[in-house]
């Protein structure tokens, strides 16, 4: 997978190749001839392996290694690709473009004719697997190399997502609602799992953690486990899970702020809007209608077998036909379909999340332990539950901070051109 982007868009577009490389005193990008054309997640795996077998073992290790070829564009070798071959029944025509890079034509979805997203869910879904089948190598390599170096014994390892997998490209968050770019659980709760000898046998290894964790808790984690003093200069918002992991009586986190406007504690997730300081209608679009949440049942759709030929595939997102007025979106004149037509091709889920049900006037309150597909308002039950979760959310809310997206000095592109086409530091 080639990792391309535009940039912002202040420059006007500015193609370029985010790919660097650190070695010691050489930081720049990694526009070595050798790594073209290759599939970024083998490169980064022997760049990982290779650093794990030279590394000093009296001293301890840190890798952050964040795959990226479970995303679009669904690009994979083909050894992968043909792991999967008695499945494919046609729906994945394999095209090699000129310059080596894969690419696949799936097959359009006759519902949807006028959606970029409305492409064949069967086929979608066998290039995941497939992808995942390359990070699943990636992970064992550099467990084998931790382990060839003697080093895995003392190795905690966390594999996790960053976000649930977008249903509009072949990912299934079942049985959970929704996915990528919305706040319900198949957005913001993404498949992890923790690997390490030091976890006691038993019922915790191979087993469940039922608590929650959130990504900031690794930080505050992994610096006790190497004895590193936590930073004095600012606050530290993660907690040390690790005693808890263990199952001692450690602390544990009781509540995530999912977004200024959801706040879950314990099993009880309260949604008072979409998130992001905006006007009830615009959050609501932007933030729980995001990624094939309409034309699916609610975001409740079962996804199609691998390999099956099926046009289950959603419509492209809603929110840009609806908001884009609004909220001066360039991309809203690509949207066909947005919460004024649901009644057409909906259902009743459609139907209520067009709503936006959820707000400061009448929040929603879900079990989401025993409620996954978030399908049971319980906040006419339980009134007192929800203004308990609300009188902290609104305390949360006057620390809340949204990091702002760089912005462009008029050097980007020139910055751009004078790395070759890579990406670099163009702010002063």
């Amino acid at each position: 997978m080639h990792n391309t982007s535009h940039g912002p868009k202040e420059t006007g577009g500015c193609p370029g190749i985010d790919f660097w490389q650190g070695e010691g005193h050489l930081q720049g990008p990694a526009n070595n001839s050798e790594y073209f054309p290759q599939y970024s997640t083998e490169i980064f795996a022997k760049q990982h392996v290779n650093t794990i077998l030279a590394h000093n073992t009296s001293e301890p290790l840190f890798i952050y290694a964040p795959f990226q070829n479970a995303h679009v564009p669904h690009q994979v070798p083909k050894r992968f690709f043909d792991m999967y071959h008695s499945e494919n029944n046609g729906a994945c025509p394999w095209e090699e473009t000129h310059d080596g890079r894969m690419s696949f034509d799936c097959h359009p979805n006759a519902r949807f004719p006028d959606s970029p997203c409305g492409q064949d869910c069967g086929c979608n879904r066998l290039l995941v697997a497939a992808m995942m089948s390359a990070l699943d190598e990636a992970i064992l390599n550099m467990t084998a190399a931790l382990k060839a170096k003697g080093m895995w014994d003392d190795t905690v390892m966390v594999v996790m997502g960053d976000n649930g997998g977008p249903l509009n490209n072949g990912h299934d968050n079942g049985p959970f609602r929704g996915g990528k770019l919305n706040w319900w659980e198949g957005g913001v709760r993404p498949f992890a799992f923790l690997a390490s000898p030091l976890l006691p046998a038993g019922s915790l290894r191979g087993g469940w953690y039922n608590n929650s964790i959130h990504e900031t808790d690794w930080f505050a984690t992994f610096a006790a486990l190497a004895s590193a003093p936590l930073p004095k200069t600012y606050e530290v918002d993660g907690l040390d899970v690790w005693p808890s992991l263990l199952g001692q009586h450690g602390a544990h986190r009781t509540e995530v702020l999912i977004s200024d406007n959801i706040l879950r504690m314990g099993k009880y997730k309260l949604i008072m809007g979409g998130g992001f300081n905006q006007t009830q209608g615009e959050a609501w679009r932007q933030g729980m209608l995001r990624d094939c949440m309409l034309g699916t049942g609610g975001g409740l759709h079962a996804a199609a077998p691998i390999g099956m030929s099926k046009t289950s595939m959603c419509p492209d997102s809603p929110y840009k036909s609806t908001a884009s007025a609004e909220m001066g979106d360039q991309e809203a004149e690509d949207g066909k379909l947005d919460c004024t037509t649901v009644d057409a091709w909906g259902d009743k889920e459609d139907k209520w999340l067009c709503s936006a049900p959820c707000n400061a006037t009448h929040p929603c309150l879900f079990d989401v332990e025993s409620d996954l597909g978030e399908r049971h308002d319980l906040a006419s039950q339980m009134p007192d539950m929800v203004a308990h979760i609300k009188a902290r959310l609104l305390v949360l809310q006057q620390g809340f901070w949204s990091a702002p997206m760089l912005q462009d000095n008029g050097k980007f592109c020139a910055q751009m051109e004078a790395n070759g086409g890579f990406y670099g530091p163009w702010l002063d």
